[in-house]
């Protein structure tokens, strides 16, 4: 197998495990702690990507630059001091993170958060342990950024899943042994983000293979010089991602009991299982598509995208549906939890359509990227982030769950279709409308029709929702299949060709 396949596994895996561990241990969680107290847990989530913007400009800018140029000792060096920079920034941002959570813990618990039945000080407490766990991973996520950007993915990948599997068993064992408590629970989560910090530190230095010693310098800040433009248009990036993301979820922590955010939380979990293949597909091939477009192989690189992206979507199309169409059961059989069940309605299936839609843009944003083009995220941000703000604020406040559901889908929807169009046209040959038509329209209603036909069918039988689940991911399953042999008929031919070459 060669590098590309190697890296391929090692992410879906690693995304793959990342899921499981999520199912498998909310759940466990959510009996341990109750209901209300892991609503607070999903706070953490919000409140992590939101502080994350912080620092999420240098470290995919970071990424990048490791990925790019020849692999020379020189260019070593060069990758070497931007580090030592980049991460005397990331020290700052991660004291000034602690320093806020723990500054601003008692605010957000008496005014903001709708904590119901916890008490205020342990919810403080907890507040300021969430803001040393956000900043330790923050800087540790700078670090296997350069090992991903080094192509030595399969290595950060096990690290990662060590890593998420030490922090899941140990913080599931803390509350049901130690204290079903969430300082327990999040004291865990500081050591193992620590640990893992480190390690990711020196193995991220250590795969830069660079013979002589190096000290760095105060002076070489100024290699920052070189990267601002494109940082400041990933920092944008990232607000508008902020925004997409995490906007209904601020808003219904102020104005919603933590259970409803807890619920709501649920579907948006539910609804990120579609996005483990492209997620992995983005982290293989950006790394290639940089070295492509720094080098000039422009056709390479079209060819490679354009059969990446065609797969991805056809993969996000068939998951996406199913769990959309498939929600209410899977969240019961999944959490046990019928009153999430009623909670939610058909605001699930919403919530899990918008996460999926808004997936259609990784692999366009891999390629924009890897020309160092942000520019189209800012101009699509700078429209849409005032709409978003608009449209939530007056969903959320008037018709709850139902119109952040709503609202989401269509703000996710409507950029995904202008955010295609804009670097189809830039970056392909192709016609970018009959490529979001072909790409995008033609395989999502394929598998809406299929999956709300097939749902209509099987609760004729009336079924258990176990029953259902089963029936979801087999009728997902077929659907891909006949995705595949009718979109990419030749390529799985060729495919099978070579494999049967190879084993001879």
């Amino acid at each position: 197998m060669n590098k590309l396949g190697r890296n391929t596994v090692a992410n879906v895996m690693a995304k793959l495990w990342s899921m499981i561990s999520i199912y498998l241990f909310i759940p466990l969680y959510i009996q341990i702690l109750g209901e209300t107290s892991y609503g607070l847990v999903s706070f953490f989530a919000t409140l992590q990507t939101t502080l994350n913007i912080l620092g999420l400009g240098l470290s995919n800018t970071l990424r990048r630059e490791f990925a790019s140029g020849e692999q020379t000792e020189s260019n070593a060096i060069r990758k070497y001091k931007l580090l030592r920079s980049v991460e005397s920034i990331y020290f700052l941002i991660a004291f000034s993170i602690i320093l806020l959570c723990v500054l601003g813990a008692g605010g957000i618990s008496k005014y903001w958060l709708q904590i119901e039945t916890l008490d205020t000080e342990m919810v403080e407490i907890v507040l300021s342990l969430m803001g040393i766990s956000i900043a330790l991973q923050l800087v540790a996520n700078l670090y296997a950024g350069c090992l991903f950007g080094l192509e030595y993915q399969v290595l950060a990948n096990i690290m990662c899943v060590i890593w998420s599997a030490a922090k899941s068993v140990g913080a599931w064992l803390c509350i049901r042994i130690v204290s079903p408590d969430l300082v327990c629970f999040y004291c865990w989560h500081i050591f193992t983000d620590a640990v893992y910090l480190i390690f990711l530190r020196f193995f991220s230095v250590r795969k830069l293979k660079i013979k002589q010693k190096i000290r760095w310098k105060l002076r070489d800040l100024s290699n920052l010089k070189s990267i601002w433009k494109y940082t400041c248009g990933i920092l944008f990036i990232s607000f508008v991602v902020l925004v997409n993301k995490q906007l209904d979820k601020i808003i219904i922590s102020k104005y919603l009991p933590l259970t409803e955010l807890g619920a709501y939380n649920i579907a948006t979990t539910l609804g990120s299982v579609s996005t483990i293949f492209p997620l992995a597909l983005y982290t293989t091939v950006f790394p290639r598509f940089t070295n492509h477009a720094t080098t000039g192989n422009m056709a390479k690189l079209e060819q490679e995208f354009l059969k990446i992206n065609k797969i991805s979507g056809l993969v996000l199309s068939a998951m996406g549906c199913f769990i959309a169409v498939y929600a209410l059961p899977l969240i019961q059989v999944w959490t046990g939890s019928i009153s999430y069940v009623d909670i939610l309605g058909s605001v699930g299936t919403l919530v899990v359509l918008a996460v999926s839609v808004a997936e259609f843009q990784e692999i366009p944003y891999a390629l924009a990227l890897a020309n160092g083009n942000t520019k189209y995220n800012v101009l699509v941000g700078g429209v849409f982030i005032p709409i978003v703000f608009f449209f939530t604020y007056i969903g959320v406040a008037n018709y709850g769950l139902m119109g952040a559901g709503a609202v989401y889908f269509i703000m996710m929807a409507s950029q995904t279709l202008v955010y295609e169009w804009l670097v189809y046209r830039r970056y392909l040959l192709k016609n970018p409308i009959r490529m979001i038509w072909s790409d995008t329209i033609i395989p999502m209603g394929i598998c809406l029709a299929v999956a709300f036909i097939s749902k209509a069918v099987i609760e004729m039988r009336d079924p258990s929702p176990g029953l259902e689940s089963i029936f979801a991911v087999g009728m997902g399953g077929l659907t891909l299949i006949l995705l595949l042999f009718i979109f990419m008929k030749k390529d799985l031919i060729d495919f099978l060709k070579k494999y049967k070459g190879e084993r001879r």
